[in-house]
């Protein structure tokens, strides 16, 4: 008796329970390099130290990102209009005291032309101009003669450890005595393609003996960013709505959309356009032809610096900062942005795929092995499980990516790298079996023409034994 094929078929089930466990591993470290990587913020927020960075950066994967953005973006629909402070006014970027007077005489020009909210993407210190007030008494006096609110930056420090969720402690800032003026924290989100909304801070710095046993913990409060601040300022209706709270009271910093063009106006354009004679004579101004309008009438007006200091690197493109606060704007006014899909929504989608590719099959095979003839499910089944790991895979992404975009999610990106590669892992380890286990497919092969030879047989038989029934 040859006993070869059982002894294939012994090999072949021992191997298969430790392919089992190479699985479980493998699936094991794809969702360890999504919880590192598509949450790695989050994890951060969550560790013992504060991970502010003065700096911003761009994800690794935010090309991708931006490209999906780009294909989702609704049309943009004008709520933003930047006034640059251009780079060849060396003397006005340099000099910080005399940029404050260059600023007032802007801010006047702004206001002749009506915008509804002005934000100035600038700080501005207490004591900086001490030698020479007369500068910041200008600027003081032009910003409660502005007749629309006027939102203003504010700086921060970084904190090395926590106080509570605060990592930051607010900076001392230039009193203007104005009622019309809000501020707004300049800080960025770490990855500059995010919106950013709101941080907890603290007042003043903590000092040493605050957290220990009967001293009170410094207490620390939200603060809007210059773009939430301006957006409130601007439609407060919308900012109620329940999209734009959501991401509010889950400081879910959306990913925005930065190719939309923005107006951009010069300084010297609209002091040509909306300055007296005074104000172009004080800054040496030669205005050529016919002054154009700088059509700032209800829009919300950002000024800052065409600085090299400011200069931000976000998605392959140079953007300064300014720019980058308008384009923020923008893209939440417009709906223009994408929210993260929640950690829960990940962890489901990834055990829907491990389900579908690894337990329903075995689940058929077991309990349904009369199914194996059916459309789709007789994929599932031994010797065409191949084209049931592609089906699942491609469906999967789909479905996925067509629901986040309706419900305006930007797909999990990462989570579809792990999909494609346990798909890609999967059917090589098909092939290999194929590959190593040639005894078994000729045995199966074997086994199927006895079965055939005896189905063929028994037809033969059946008419004989109708035949007799009728008879009796």
């Amino acid at each position: 008796m040859d006993v070869r094929p059982a002894r294939t078929h012994s090999h072949f089930r021992h191997s298969g329970r430790w392919s089992h466990v190479w699985l479980a591993v493998l699936y094991l470290c794809a969702l360890s390099l999504l919880i590192v990587w598509e949450y790695r913020e989050r994890l951060e927020v969550l560790s013992s130290e504060c991970v502010l960075r003065d700096e911003t950066r761009s994800s690794s994967y935010g090309r991708w990102y931006s490209k999906f953005l780009d294909w989702a973006s609704p049309v943009t629909t004008g709520h933003v209009v930047t006034v640059a402070i251009p780079a060849e006014l060396e003397e006005v970027q340099s000099n910080v005291c005399l940029g404050r007077a260059y600023l007032a005489d802007v801010l006047r020009a702004v206001s002749v032309e009506n915008p509804s909210v002005v934000v100035i993407d600038k700080f501005f210190g207490p004591n900086t101009c001490s030698r020479t007030p007369e500068s910041t008494e200008a600027l003081l006096r032009a910003v409660r003669e502005v007749r629309a609110p006027v939102v203003v930056g504010e700086s921060t420090d970084g904190l090395e450890e926590p106080v509570g969720k605060a990592c930051l402690v607010r900076r001392p800032q230039l009193d203007f005595g104005a009622p019309n003026v809000v501020r707004g924290l300049t800080r960025l989100d770490m990855d500059a393609e995010r919106l950013p909304l709101r941080w907890q801070v603290l007042a003043e710095a903590p000092e040493e003996e605050h957290g220990r046993a009967g001293h009170p913990e410094a207490e620390a409060q939200y603060a809007d960013s210059l773009m939430l601040a301006a957006v409130k300022l601007y439609a407060p209706e919308f900012v109620e709505r329940r999209s734009v709270q959501r991401l509010i009271a889950h400081d879910d910093h959306a990913y925005s959309s930065l190719e939309m063009p923005l107006p951009r106006v010069t300084t010297t354009e609209l002091l040509c356009s909306a300055g007296d004679a005074a104000v172009r004579k004080r800054w040496d101004l030669e205005c050529s032809g016919q002054p154009l309008p700088a059509r700032l009438l209800g829009k919300v007006v950002v000024i800052g610096s065409e600085n090299a200091s400011d200069l931000k690197n976000v998605l392959g493109r140079h953007m300064f900062g300014f720019q980058l606060q308008a384009m923020y704007m923008e893209s939440l006014l417009s709906g223009d942005y994408l929210r993260t899909v929640p950690i829960e929504a990940s962890f489901a989608l990834f055990a829907v795929f491990v389900f579908v590719m690894e337990g329903l099959p075995v689940l058929l095979v077991t309990y349904r092995p009369h199914w194996k003839n059916k459309f789709l499910l007789r994929y599932a089944y031994p010797r065409q499980r191949y084209v049931w790991v592609v089906f699942w895979a491609a469906v999967l992404i789909v479905a996925t990516s067509v629901l986040a975009f309706a419900l305006r999610f930007l797909p999990p990106l990462l989570i579809y790298g792990d999909i494609l590669f346990i798909a890609i892992t999967r059917l090589l380890h098909y092939s290999a079996e194929s590959a190593e286990h040639p005894l078994i497919h000729a045995h199966h092969h074997h086994r199927k023409e006895e079965h055939h030879a005896k189905a063929d047989a028994a037809e033969a038989d059946a008419p004989t034994l109708k035949t007799e029934s009728h008879q009796g």
